[in-house]
């Protein structure tokens, strides 16, 4: 089912018409520094995501995403 596109305050990365296959959203970074994605929750709580060398994905806060190798919780 393709997503419902023009909703008020939602943000949207490609569309229908962006080409075949599976979408897809990359951020890249600056050589030997992490990609993250923040995520703020109804209360203004902030959630990082991000990945570790090691292939698992993390999560944490701004404070351990400055040390992305050594901090956060993995999700397993």
């Amino acid at each position: 089912m393709a997503l419902t596109e023009r909703v008020a305050s939602q943000t949207v990365f490609g569309g229908a018409r962006a080409g075949a296959g599976a979408g897809l959203v990359a951020v890249n970074t600056p050589s030997g520094t992490a990609s993250g994605v923040v995520l703020v929750s109804a209360d203004g709580t902030e959630t990082l995501l991000w990945a570790r060398n090691n292939g698992k994905l993390y999560r944490g806060t701004r404070g351990n995403f400055a040390t992305p190798e050594s901090a956060g919780t993995a999700l397993d």
